[in-house]
Parts: structure tokens; sequence; C-alpha cells
């Protein structure tokens, strides 16, 4: 099982598994924090030449998360913590 998380995956298939991550981490992370803000998350594949993997943004209850495909390698065990880190901690 543990191979499963840890195989290279598409940035189409890292969008999905971080929208359906942070759907279910969302029920904990809110019970354990309080936090009762609404968002509307948009997932973006972009390809940068910068330094980021990750990049969130947005206004009011709409947040965006893009994906660079030209730094990030992505699994499923990375798109789940990416779900808690940028989605749950910083876009809740």
């Amino acid at each position: 099982m543990h191979e499963l998380y840890q195989c290279p995956i598409s940035a189409e298939e890292a969008a999905a598994e971080i929208s359906n991550a942070a759907e279910e981490f969302e029920p904990v992370v809110r019970a354990a924090t309080g936090a009762t803000a609404s968002y509307a998350l948009i997932l973006e594949t972009a390809e940068v030449d910068a330094y980021w993997h990750y990049w969130l943004d947005g206004s009011g209850s709409d947040i965006r998360l893009r994906l660079n495909t030209r730094r990030a390698r992505f699994t499923r065990s990375r798109c789940r913590q990416t779900a808690l880190h940028e989605v749950l901690a910083h876009g809740l």
C-alpha cells in the first residue's frame, strides 16, 4: 500500500487527488481549528520557470492552487500533504 502513495502520477491525477484529499480532511481540520470560513477551490496547472512547485492565491472565498508542472513531481502522498498545507492551512 505504501508504494501506491509514492508512485508518480500525472498533473491531472494530482489535481483530482488534492481536491479529494482536501474534501476528506476538511471536517477534521475544521473541528481541530474551529474554522468556519467557506471557500471554493480552483485547481490549475502551469508551466512556469520559477522556484515554486505550488502557488496559492485568491480573493474572498475563492482560492486558486496552481501546480507548476515544470518543477513539481506528483505522488499521492505529496498530494495529501499539499491538500493539508496549501488548501486547508493557507486557504481555509
